[in-house]
């Protein structure tokens, strides 16, 4: 894909196996997802060290939908492809929880966060879980206030 690719006339579906995060993930085909864009986000796919790129998905581009808003996504390779019943654990790494740009008030607010879950102690805390259970044919989810 080149950046920025324009589509139209396909429907972006809804991730199902998404157990975690604020935005909400779509499915472009089989070997693709869509994030919707975000400026740091792209900035990290594209300047991503050689030696990280292994642990993460491939970046792929950017994708315009045209709409009746344009929407702009960030075009990932799908992990979960051809898994029949994936697992899925989403983890948020670090003990920072803002950006370089918050404003003073939202440092305090997510430093006082950060202090009340694992963060701020293990530099890392549950976001989301999803497994399958053979025994009852379904999955199972769970979300991040397990263990609260």
């Amino acid at each position: 894909m080149t950046d920025p690719t324009h589509a139209s006339g396909f429907c972006l579906q809804p991730l199902a196996a998404q157990v975690g995060g604020h935005v909400k993930i779509k499915i472009l085909n089989s070997q693709f997802i869509c994030k919707p864009y975000n400026q740091r986000e792209h900035k990290f796919y594209q300047l991503i060290p050689a030696e990280l790129r292994r642990c993460v998905p491939r970046y792929v581009g950017t994708l315009g939908v045209k709409r009746k808003e344009s929407e702009k996504y960030i075009v990932l390779e799908n992990l979960t492809e051809g898994l029949k019943r994936a697992c899925v654990l989403d983890l948020k790494m670090g003990t920072r929880m803002y950006s370089d740009s918050a404003s003073q008030s939202k440092i305090e607010s997510q430093k006082r966060k950060s202090l009340k879950t694992t963060s701020a102690t293990l530099g890392v805390r549950f976001c989301g879980f999803q497994k399958y259970c053979n025994k009852r044919n379904i999955f199972e989810r769970l979300d991040k206030y397990v263990g609260r």
